[in-house]
């Protein structure tokens, strides 16, 4: 059987891949367009929006995420607690203390957010502290912590710009197809049915490639706190207290959903088991995997 640290190291390799993959895909998707209409321009505004979406992520993303939370910096003598165990933890992993915030929010969740580890931000809800014991809110932190020494806030902006950035050169191609804009000597119906499969390609290929980082990034992070913890059961008994409730977050976005240790979208009162388009776009893979991949 697979070891943690080999499972790390494989999601690390595979999500640096598949991010390889995506920044290919931005190029095709504008030099497919910049061949229709002849001209490199396109090209470069691929490449130059994706380093703008890049840019305007990076230095605000921390900051919006916290603000559409309603999350409030932790109070030190009401949090005490929580921010000793942070500081210890934070000085096991060799990381900065982040600043802890506190959501009033009966929903079980939290995130960490922040462009570098020097100025990271840790977040939990108020129904998150109400239903762990201390072993198991070690796990959900240390988990966070994961996020930021892995740098996987970093790594998912990216992957988002990029995201972004697909889904505009893909409403373009097809606003130029129908509105004008080249001269195609190929038959203006053969560009038309071409441009649209691209289209549809470009947005379908960028979300699962979007789902299938974010997934990898949770595998990952879930690995590296058991290894920071050294007691994996702390973290899955946290994820099973999780997977149980049925509240759900009061302020989230899809947009941010990736930052959480739980997809706040997920219906948690379903009881048929999620099909295979939940599996394949979903920001968080099944919590019965998680457990599965930690404690077997």
């Amino acid at each position: 059987m697979a070891s943690i640290y080999k499972h790390r190291d494989q999601n690390t390799i595979k999500s640096y891949v598949l991010v390889f993959v995506f920044a290919l895909l931005v190029v095709f998707v504008g030099g497919l367009l910049s061949h229709y209409l002849d001209s490199y321009f396109f090209l470069f505004f691929a490449v130059a929006l994706a380093v703008f979406f890049f840019t305007i992520s990076f230095f605000g993303s921390g900051k919006i995420v916290l603000k559409m939370a309603h999350a409030k910096k932790a109070n030190r003598k009401e949090n005490i607690e929580l921010i000793r165990m942070l500081e210890n933890l934070s000085i096991t992993a060799g990381l900065p203390t982040p600043e802890l915030y506190i959501i009033n929010d009966d929903a079980p969740n939290a995130f960490a957010t922040g462009k570098t580890q020097k100025n990271s931000v840790v977040a939990v809800t108020t129904g998150l502290i109400k239903i762990l014991d201390k072993n198991e809110m070690e796990g959900v932190l240390a988990h966070e912590l994961a996020h930021i020494g892995n740098r996987d806030v970093l790594l998912m902006t990216i992957v988002f710009g990029l995201a972004g950035v697909i889904a505009i050169l893909a409403d373009l191609a097809f606003r130029f197809i129908f509105f004008g804009g080249g001269d195609n000597k190929n038959g203006i119906l053969i560009a038309i049915v071409g441009v649209i499969a691209v289209s549809i390609l470009a947005s379908v290929s960028s979300a699962v490639i979007k789902a299938a980082i974010s997934q990898k990034r949770e595998y990952v992070a879930d690995a590296t706190a058991c290894l920071l913890t050294r007691y994996p059961e702390g973290l899955c008994g946290a994820l099973r207290k999780i997977s149980q409730s049925h509240n759900t977050l009061k302020h989230k976005s899809h947009g941010s959903a990736f930052f959480f240790i739980n997809d706040p979208f997920l219906s948690i009162k379903k009881k048929k088991k999620p099909g295979i388009f939940d599996r394949i776009f979903s920001t968080h893979p099944p919590i019965e995997k998680r457990i599965k991949a930690l404690i077997g």
